[in-house]
C-alpha cells in the first residue's frame, strides 16, 4: 500500500508538470485570437415599381412573375424575353389572359405560375393601347 508520503510526492511532481506545460517556451507559438465578430449584413433597398402603363412596370408585375417562366428563348413558344417580343405580341398576350381558358388555353397555365390581377392586366392593356 503507498504511503502518505509517496502519494504526496507524486501529487507535486503532478502538479509542477501540470504548471510548467502552461508556461510559455520557446517551441511552442504564442496563443494568437480571431476576432469572430460577425459584421451585421446591410440590407439591399429594393425598388418597389408601381403598377402602371410602362414596359418597366408590365414586365415587372406581368412578363417577369407569370408569362417568362415558359416564354423565353430556351422553350419552343414565342418569347417574351425583350421589350420587342412584348410589344409585337402584345394583342395575344392580353386576349389569351382574358380569354384562354374559355379556349381551353388559360395563360397563365393555372396552377404554376401567378394569375395576373385585373390592376395589372389593365395596365398592361392601357401599356399596349399606346403601342
Amino acid at each position: 500500500m503507498p504511503s502518505f508520503v509517496n502519494l504526496s510526492v507524486l501529487f507535486v511532481l503532478m502538479m509542477g508538470g501540470l504548471l510548467t506545460s502552461c508556461l510559455p517556451s520557446e517551441e511552442k507559438s504564442p496563443v494568437e485570437f480571431v476576432d469572430l465578430r460577425i459584421e451585421p449584413v446591410k440590407p439591399t433597398p429594393v425598388e418597389i415599381i408601381p403598377i402602371e402603363a410602362s414596359y418597366k412596370s408590365v414586365n415587372e408585375h406581368l412578363i417577369k412573375k407569370s408569362c417568362i417562366g415558359c416564354h423565353n428563348a430556351n422553350s419552343p413558344r414565342v418569347s417574351f424575353e425583350t421589350e420587342q417580343d412584348v410589344r409585337d405580341n402584345a394583342e395575344d398576350i392580353a386576349f389569351y389572359i382574358e380569354s384562354g381558358c374559355d379556349l381551353g388555353s388559360c395563360m397563365p397555365p393555372r396552377g404554376t405560375t401567378p394569375i395576373p390581377t385585373e390592376e395589372v392586366l389593365n395596365a398592361f392593356k392601357d401599356w399596349a393601347e399606346v403601342l
